[in-house]
Order: structure tokens, then C-alpha cells, then sequence
């Protein structure tokens, strides 16, 4: 009898909403340091485990993390043996930053929303397995910095972790990318796509794709001019760390239809006739079979 009582005022204790806002205050106050700022507007935990937040910003040194809101349903059970399973998450207006504008990487991932069904995350090893996601309205922006301090000459162990996505449907997708010299913009603007048994192997260093499909693929690739490579502080060769082994992508299938590509460099403007300098496709069915890439 007094195990059962003690059960009982437990699991008041933990869905008593006056409980939970005092967990929710307590957590951000412990969470909240020098180097390290939370806020949270609410935490909702409802029977047996589905999590309900909103208004999460965290702060951390070199990256932050920030959802509207978030609903998810956490399996009970399977935490005891050391696996979060959730069977549906809703996430709203989410953000994860990684760097600083003038750091060596700088990548900023947004979602107006994100849906996740039946996700398995280990929790000993990290490895999450997801049998679909969908992303809408998401956003992806990445600037890689030319890196002049001296690099650790030791190279760094793979971490071991994996990760298994079955179908992934994206939904007005946008990708940014520069990395002077080389790149002065790389985009592409998805308004619809599907990939379907994605595998991404951090600890062996390989990402496999069965296929990438979808319509309305609109590519751009400007390349700098001269005076910015000019500008442009170079890597010294000596100082760079060994990669302990180079990262291959396979991917069976992709294909794109009414889609459109650029291919130009800044302030190039197009000359009549033939002009390799501006590429431009407005009319592309794109079919790649096999693809396979190698460091």
C-alpha cells in the first residue's frame, strides 16, 4: 500500500501544473549561467509522456537553439532501456545556429514546421533512426570562412553515430552556401522533393541516398571576380589537419523536372551569342543514375 500511495503522489506531483511550472522555473535558473542563456515561456508534460513548449531560446558559446513551440509524444517504457522513442513531434518556427558571421563556419537551419513520426534515438550511442519527416518552409544557410590560424596537425577520431531516415519530404525548401575563394553563392530553391532511405554514417564517413525526386529545382552557381579572390586570405597548406578519412556520398537516383540552372560570375553580365562565362537553363529535366563522390 505504501508503494502504491507513493506511485500515486508521484505522478500527481509530476502532471500537477503548478509542479510543472516550478520545474520549468527551477530549469532555468540552473541552465541560466556566464556562458549559457534559457528561456522558456511554458512546459506542459501531459499522461504518459507527451512534452508540449513554447517560447525556447537557448544560448549556448558557438551555437543556439530556438522553437516556437514544440508537441511531442515520448514512449515511457522504452527510456527505461535506453531508447527515446516518439511516435509524433510537432515542431513550430524552429532555428538552430552553429558559429558566429566571422568564425570559420557559420550555419543557420530554420523551420516554419517540422513533423516527425516514429523516431527511435539511442540514447548510449546517439543513433537515430526516423521513418518520416516533413519539412516545410525550411531554411538553410551556410558560409565557410577561409581559416588562416594554425591548424591541430592530429587528426580528430570519428564519432560514432548514425543516422536512418526512411522518407523525408521537404515543402518550399531553400539552401545557401559560400566559401570563398571558390563559391561566392551557391543556391537552390526546392518548392517540392522527396528522399526516401537516407544514411548518414558520421563514425565511417559516408551518405547514402536511394533517390532525391521532385519538381521545380531552381540552381544558381555564382563564382567570384577577381577582385574579391584577390582579397581573399589563402590557407596555408602546412597547417592543415589530416582528414582522418574522406567523406563519400552515393546516391541511386535523382530527378527533377521543370527546373531551371545558372552558372555565372558576379557582376559577369551575359554577351550575345555563346557565352561560356553566363550558363543559363530555363527549361531542364534533370535524370542522374548512380551518382557516386569521393572526397
Amino acid at each position: 500500500m505504501g508503494i502504491v500511495l507513493l506511485a500515486g503522489a508521484l505522478l500527481t506531483l509530476l502532471y500537477a501544473p503548478w509542479s510543472q511550472e516550478y520545474i520549468r522555473q527551477y530549469a532555468i535558473k540552473m541552465m541560466n549561467k556566464e556562458d549559457m542563456k534559457i528561456q522558456l515561456e511554458s512546459l506542459e508534460l501531459s499522461f504518459p509522456l507527451d512534452v508540449h513548449l513554447t517560447g525556447l531560446a537557448l544560448d549556448m558559446p558557438g551555437q543556439s537553439i530556438a522553437a516556437g513551440r514544440l508537441d511531442a509524444s515520448v514512449g515511457l517504457l522504452p527510456l527505461l532501456r535506453g531508447h527515446a522513442m516518439i511516435s509524433q513531434a510537432d515542431l513550430t518556427d524552429g532555428a538552430f545556429v552553429i558559429g558566429t558571421p566571422d568564425s570559420a563556419m557559420y550555419m543557420t537551419i530554420k523551420g516554419r514546421t517540422i513533423t516527425l513520426s516514429d523516431a527511435d534515438v539511442a540514447l548510449s550511442s546517439m543513433d537515430i533512426s526516423l521513418n518520416e519527416g516533413i519539412i516545410k518552409g525550411g531554411r538553410v544557410s551556410m558560409t565557410l570562412n577561409p581559416d588562416t590560424t594554425a591548424a591541430d596537425t592530429a587528426a580528430t577520431p570519428p564519432t560514432r553515430m548514425s543516422i536512418a531516415v526512411h522518407r523525408l519530404i521537404l515543402d518550399d525548401f531553400a539552401y545557401n552556401m559560400r566559401m570563398l575563394p571558390a563559391i561566392d553563392s551557391l543556391g537552390a530553391a526546392i518548392p517540392a522533393a522527396t528522399a526516401t532511405d537516407i544514411s548518414i554514417d558520421l563514425y565511417r564517413q559516408a551518405i547514402g541516398l536511394s533517390s532525391f525526386t521532385g519538381s521545380g529545382l531552381d540552381v544558381s552557381y555564382i563564382a567570384p571576380d577577381s577582385a574579391t579572390i584577390a582579397a581573399t586570405p589563402v590557407i596555408p597548406t602546412d597547417t592543415a589537419a589530416p582528414s582522418t578519412a574522406p567523406w563519400t556520398i552515393t546516391i541511386d537516383s535523382v530527378g527533377f523536372d521543370r527546373s531551371q540552372a545558372l552558372y555565372t560570375t558576379r557582376g559577369v553580365k551575359p554577351m550575345p551569342g555563346l557565352d561560356f562565362t553566363y550558363i543559363q537553363v530555363d527549361s531542364l529535366d534533370l535524370r542522374v543514375k548512380d551518382f557516386y563522390n569521393r572526397a
